[in-house]
């Protein structure tokens, strides 16, 4: 099943002379966490999305949930994305009680997977990557739930971007990373603003009983 989820992203520095990237949002894995997506995987999703006829605009990039594929080694879309030329909106899975994991073990494994594919591949992944979003809908689960297990609050999202920021400056790989926004995407309520360079809006009018006259 491929991925129904579009985005759009225009640069934040100068909207006057943005670009924008056009594509679509792609999972780790097929139905469950065993079942990872592989190198063919993204491959095909990305040449599909290219190829895509009737469409306004050309689809031109993908954006990541994760960097990881298991535990800390880096997702096989970066290999694709670097042999079918899709630039990368990049991702990290920060929530509590998802993948059985703390917060702090899981940012250091995707941290650790986007730095050896970065070692592994240099500047021709990172010419390729548009920013970095750490999180995604985290503070909507935390908020819809309540249960204490999902998602992460507000506060937590901001003290986790401000932490993998400072790490990607420190580390080895960080040259790579230079310039590239590091923002946060929620759903259109739970947008967390304070210390992002972007913010991601994740919208779903039906779903959440808005009618189109608000937007007005």
């Amino acid at each position: 099943m491929e991925s129904a989820s579009i985005f759009l992203l225009a640069s934040i520095f100068n909207l006057a002379a943005a670009r924008i990237y056009t594509g679509f949002t792609y999972g780790a894995f097929w139905s469950e966490q065993a079942n990872v997506k592989r190198y063919a995987d993204f491959y095909h999703s990305f040449e599909l999305a290219k190829n895509l006829t009737n469409t306004p605009v050309q689809s031109d990039s993908a954006r990541l949930y994760t960097c990881i594929t298991t535990k800390d080694d880096p997702t096989e879309a970066f290999q694709a994305a670097i042999d079918t030329g899709t630039n990368l909106l990049l991702g990290m899975w920060v929530s509590l009680g998802v993948i059985n994991q703390s917060n702090e073990v899981q940012v250091d494994n995707e941290l650790a997977a986007l730095g050896k594919d970065f070692d592994k591949y240099g500047q021709s992944l990172a010419d390729l990557v548009i920013g970095l979003s750490v999180g995604n809908e985290d503070v909507y689960r935390f908020t819809a739930k309540k249960d204490g297990q999902s998602g992460v609050g507000p506060d937590d999202v901001r003290l986790t971007t401000q932490k993998v920021r400072g790490k990607i400056k420190a580390a080895p790989w960080g040259r790579f990373m230079e310039g590239k926004p590091i923002g946060y995407t929620d759903t259109s309520p739970y947008a967390v603003m304070s210390d992002s360079d972007s913010i991601g809006m994740t919208a779903y009018p039906y779903w959440e009983r808005n009618f189109i006259g608000w937007c007005c």
